[in-house]
This record gives structure tokens, sequence and C-alpha cells, in this order.
């Protein structure tokens, strides 16, 4: 199996955090399966271009409009949850280097959002145990990320 995960942000979702698992070419909505470990999150259920799927719908306040990021971090410190309860150590890819390269690793001094901040800090500390059960993060590119909902995946890779 692979977990990936997503952000998006548009005017008909908002901005949501998508965690799909993919096994044998089968895919798995992994917030529907596992809703019960984020009793923080407001989980919604969507009618995506790519049918419908659970997400995690997101709004941080240090930003007035980009709120992909922090789309993309609740996306992570979920695929992350989901993988430690379950002392998963499959690979979870993201398209995002920002999380992938920076937010998983070290927190950053412009983030002034203290809700963002708690969500960083502890995809830094899940990271760090993910890592240390032999869990592997990897970044991706767009269009190969089978938890994007279909706003700018390239069909023909499918």
């Amino acid at each position: 199996m692979e977990i990936y995960v997503d952000g998006c942000n548009n005017r008909k979702f908002g901005a949501c955090a998508t965690v799909v698992g993919v096994h044998e070419n089968i895919k798995y909505d992994l917030f529907r399966e596992y809703y019960f470990l984020f009793p923080d999150l407001i989980l919604e259920e969507i009618d995506a271009p790519v049918g419908k799927i659970v997400v995690a719908k997101i709004h941080f306040n240090d930003v007035a409009s980009q709120q992909n990021n922090g789309a993309e971090l609740i996306a992570m410190v979920a695929a992350l949850r989901i993988s430690l309860h379950n002392n998963f150590t499959y690979p979870i890819l993201s398209d995002s280097k920002l999380i992938v390269d920076f937010w998983s690793k070290k927190m950053s001094k412009t983030v002034t959002d203290p809700e963002k901040g708690k969500y960083i800090q502890e995809c830094i500390s899940l990271h760090k145990e993910f890592e240390s059960k032999g869990g592997v993060i990897r970044w991706i590119p767009g269009d190969l990320n089978m938890s994007d909902i279909g706003l700018h995946i390239n069909k023909k890779v499918r």
C-alpha cells in the first residue's frame, strides 16, 4: 500500500485535505475509514470530480486566501496519525515540497496562526516517530497524486 495526501483550495469546495490509500489499484478513502482519529477536524463528504470523498475542511487565520498549504499540512498530519495508529510503514506521498521538505521537519518563524503552529509541531513529532519505525515520506509530482480530488490531475496518467 501507499498513502497519498493532498490539499486544495477552490471556490466550490473551499480548503480541504484528502488522504487516500492505494493497494493493488484500489483506492481507500482513509478519512472515511479512520474518522475516529480526527475529533479536532471538521470532516465532510463532498461530491468531487473523482467521486464522493471525505475531506477535512480547513481554515487558518494567518493567510487571507492561500489556504492550500494549511490543507496540505492537515493531510500529512492525518496520514501520519493513521500510519502510527496502525503501525503502518507504508510510504506517504505528497506533492507539497513545503510539507515534505520543511513543515514536517521544522517550525517556520513566518507562521503566525497558533492553530497552524500546533499542527506543524504535531507533524514534526509524528514524522520523527514514523521515520524511527522505518516509514518514509516522499515528494511526488502533482499529476501522480492519487489523493487529488480531480481539480488538476492529468487524466492521461490514470
